[in-house]
């Protein structure tokens, strides 16, 4: 097989391919020939070209979520590796697993004035879990060092039980001439050891004796992919422990409370009292509930245990007492198999009033005005099985943890970094590396801020698009603060008169149109049987939006729940 003859881009070829890696995506470019000409010539390799390395990034970060592996991302030198880096970013905050190839001016040419030439070297530092060079023509030792890098960046980046991956980095400089080529030599890599997952045995019994001694239990489950295996760890200990979840901490637990902000908004300060826990463990990546967040801050428990394969686990409630460097699954069921598992009062408690506020919110949907909160409910009910479901920042993932949705459903968000950016893309990453109907919940803003994840050639036929469209920004009428200050409407709220209609017809893909619930209903269905990938725009009313929300809260205060 001919490929490039640059030797170190050949020894990544082949050792990528026995870690596990078939995806690429690639940005067109000329100084990353070498790496092109490599991978799309290799037959082991998936590759897929897309223009727009911001888009590029975050589709290769909705892929590798979905899968589990890593995906790699290939770039020209310049600026060009710098739009990866809020796709970067996402994935170091949620360990993704990303492997970022940079092709790179010689070093010689650095800060001389040569074009498309920057600092490549470290240009991730504060959010990479590695970062090295390759030697472009390695002899003798430096073979064993170029195989050596390529190990270890894959061992950091491949999530384990005893590793949480990430991104990482390789920079690979370039001579020209750059589209020389070679017979492929197959490459050796250099073993890579994985130390057996192992528990602190005085850790856990230090938790032993908190649990025990602990009437009020509280589990609080942040955004991860689902797993069965911790599902029913938790079905368990439900029994003697409250557990709170989100969509995106995709568990299937029946005795669990899945709509916090609903559960402590309208608390008093005696309810909150008897919500507070006396022992905390967490697990999982960042919450959405600023409410939750707020509430364990002021009501600390005594100990919280948190759980996560991270060099330092963040304290996010401001009462971190133990970190278990080890995976949910096991420290879950080392603390499982030492508990009685006694029916709890404060946990029959709080289901028992999460099942009233359940009742009450039913009777709110029935009177609810068309709105952001009524689109978001009718969606719930309309769904197919078995849907992966990306909700976009700011409103969109607020709104659904106001709902018990169907357990059969998969939850994903960029909420590593918050971001608006890269959302429509990393849904078409995702969408790209399943079958499952992918539905995409998005604000009109965000979805103008990516357009540009439609600018390729994969477009695949299962990415079902639902733009909530509120003439931009309706999440500052809902927080405080934007409306006190008078320039709400000019400078948060980012108010548009761009056509969600012409960006699909400029895509050539199927649009539809609604401004009521039946209309909503009719066309959602339409959305979802129509053979591709496809647009619903759905217009809401921007100033009314705010003012459904607050009293979907007081509805619960009103009625004395």
């Amino acid at each position: 097989m001919e490929t490039t003859n640059k030797i170190s881009v050949q020894q990544l070829i082949s050792q990528l391919w026995q870690r596990g890696l078939t995806r690429i995506v690639i940005s067109p470019g000329s100084r990353n020939a070498p790496l092109i000409l490599g991978f799309t010539t290799h037959s082991k390799y998936d590759c897929f070209s897309v223009p727009d390395e911001r888009v590029a990034g975050f589709i290769a970060l909705g892929m590798a979520q979905q899968t589990g592996k890593p995906v790699a991302l290939v770039c020209s030198s310049g600026s060009a590796l710098l739009n990866y880096y809020p796709a970067i970013a996402e994935a170091f905050y949620r360990k993704i697993p990303l492997i970022v190839l940079s092709a790179d001016r010689p070093e010689r040419l650095v800060d001389q004035g040569d074009g498309q030439t920057i600092r490549q070297k470290n240009v991730y530092a504060n959010h990479i879990l590695y970062s090295a060079q390759l030697d472009e023509f390695p002899k003798g030792s430096q073979i064993v060092k170029n195989n050596s890098i390529i190990q270890s960046a894959l061992n950091l980046a491949i999530p384990t039980s005893i590793n949480g991956g990430g991104p990482v980095h390789i920079n690979l400089p370039f001579e020209e001439p750059l589209y020389i080529r070679s017979e492929f030599t197959e490459s050796v890599p250099a073993p890579h050891n994985l130390d057996e997952e192992v528990i602190d045995e005085s850790e856990i019994i230090k938790l032993d004796q908190v649990w025990a001694s602990s009437k009020k239990k509280m589990i609080l489950v942040g955004q991860k992919p689902s797993n069965s295996q911790v599902d029913d760890l938790l079905k368990e200990l439900s029994k003697e422990a409250l557990i709170l979840s989100e969509t995106t901490s995709n568990i299937d637990v029946p005795n669990s409370i899945q709509c916090i902000d609903r559960l402590i908004t309208t608390l008093s300060m005696e309810e909150k009292k008897s919500l507070q826990p006396d022992v905390l463990i967490t697990f999982g990546g960042n919450v959405v509930s600023k409410r939750i967040k707020a509430f364990l801050r002021e009501f600390s428990p005594k100990h919280h245990a948190h759980i996560e394969t991270i060099e330092k686990a963040p304290d996010t409630y401001y009462c971190l007492n133990q970190h278990f460097y080890n995976s949910d699954q096991l420290v879950l069921s080392t603390l499982q198999s030492h508990s009685d598992l006694d029916s709890s009062d404060y946990v029959n408690q709080w289901l028992g009033v999460d099942k009233q506020r359940a009742i009450v919110q039913t009777q709110f949907e029935k009177t609810v005005a068309f709105s952001d909160f009524q689109v978001m409910q009718t969606v719930k009910n309309l769904i197919p099985p078995k849907s992966i479901v990306h909700l976009a920042n700011s409103t969109s993932v607020r709104y659904a943890q106001l709902f018990n949705w169907k357990q059969d459903l998969v939850f994903d968000a960029n909420r590593g970094t918050s971001g608006i950016d890269g959302i429509v893309s990393t849904a078409m990453g995702t969408a790209m590396a399943t079958l499952k109907t992918v539905v995409l919940i998005v604000g009109d803003i965000s979805f103008f801020y990516d357009t540009n994840a439609w600018w390729h050639r994969h477009i695949p036929n299962n990415l079902k698009v639902i733009v909530v469209n509120n003439n931009g920004g309706g999440i500052f009428r809902f927080i405080d603060g934007p409306n006190s200050t008078g320039q709400l409407e000019n400078h948060f709220e980012t108010h548009q008169k761009n056509s969600v209609k012409h960006i699909a017809l400029g895509f050539d893909l199927p649009y539809f149109c609604a401004s009521s619930k039946i209309e909503f209903e009719n066309k959602l269905k339409k959305l979802i049987d129509t053979g591709s990938s496809g647009i619903l725009e759905v217009e809401t009313p921007q100033k009314e939006n705010a003012g459904i929300l607050k009293s979907y809260f007081e509805n619960f205060r009103t009625k004395g729940i």
